[in-house]
């Protein structure tokens, strides 16, 4: 009888881990589309289009639909024979059997074709998007240009992102300056890895860290800050804030125009944003 209850009790809790897991992915998404809302938001904000440059994003966006709508049609057909193809080429290996030459050439060709599609559809895109940026005005260009995505934007020069915001970093050295020295010596590792940590979330989410990399810069940037006089630090603490965040973020800086626009500007989910604009 304990036997029974106990395997029920297993049964629903289970049960309840996976109406947990849907109900908390669903929830995640819905997350993560408001907060990409709020991002498009900041930027439409902050670029101050005007009706006519607004109906022009609208259009081109529509025309960017209309193409990748296309494209899925008629990948279909490639993609179920690529899963067919990838499917022999399992059951071969599944089986310890050598691949015929005739399956790989039919895998390549497949591949080959599905790839020379989607850059044939990338670089409609891109003309696109090369035609929303005739249409920005110099000013509008650079803000979209230092560009990143945020939830509330700093104040200043650059209202709509986060863009030569370096006050977490300072912050964060200014706790470290304040760190007794023996905790900070016993520690020192640990922080460093907390650090990464929340950085991966905060800084840089849409980057790749090289965080052995980060780990070293870490190390000597906390022994510096500590090293420094108050006034000293208080002197160099934007430059040293700055030198950390070009050194890991150079893609920030460098991010062409156009792929900006892209996956900014000529995205569906801009056009609900410009109609109640």
């Amino acid at each position: 009888m304990r036997r029974k209850i106990f395997d029920l009790i297993v049964v629903l809790f289970l049960a309840n881990s996976l109406v947990f897991a849907l109900v908390f992915e669903k929830d995640n998404n819905n997350l993560k589309q408001l907060r990409r809302e709020i991002h498009l938001l900041n930027l439409v904000n902050g670029l101050n289009l005007t009706l006519e440059q607004k109906e022009i994003i609208k259009e081109k966006v529509e025309e960017r639909i209309k193409i990748e709508k296309t494209i899925r049609e008629r990948l279909q057909r490639r993609e179920e024979e690529l899963f067919s193809t990838l499917t022999e080429i399992r059951d071969y290996l599944s089986q310890g059997r050598e691949i015929p030459d005739q399956l790989k050439q039919k895998y390549h060709k497949i591949s080959f074709e599905i790839k020379r599609e989607l850059m044939s559809v990338d670089k409609e895109i891109e003309n696109l998007a090369l035609e929303i940026e005739n249409i920005l005005e110099d000013h509008q260009k650079y803000q979209l240009s230092n560009f990143i995505p945020c939830i509330i934007p700093p104040k200043g020069e650059l209202r709509i992102g986060q863009a030569n915001n370096y006050s977490g970093i300072t912050r964060l050295m200014e706790r470290i300056r304040k760190i007794p020295e023996r905790a900070y010596r016993w520690n020192k590792r640990l922080i460093i890895s907390r650090t990464i940590e929340r950085f991966k979330i905060t800084l840089f989410p849409h980057d790749e860290i090289d965080e052995n990399k980060m780990r070293s810069y870490l190390s000597k940037l906390f022994d510096r800050v500590r090293s420094l006089s108050d006034a000293d630090f208080e002197l160099q603490k934007d430059k040293l804030a700055e030198e950390f965040s070009d050194t890991f973020s150079p893609e920030r800086r460098k991010q062409d125009l156009v792929d900006k626009i892209k996956l900014f500007l000529l995205t569906p989910e801009i056009i609900p944003i410009l109609e109640k604009k």
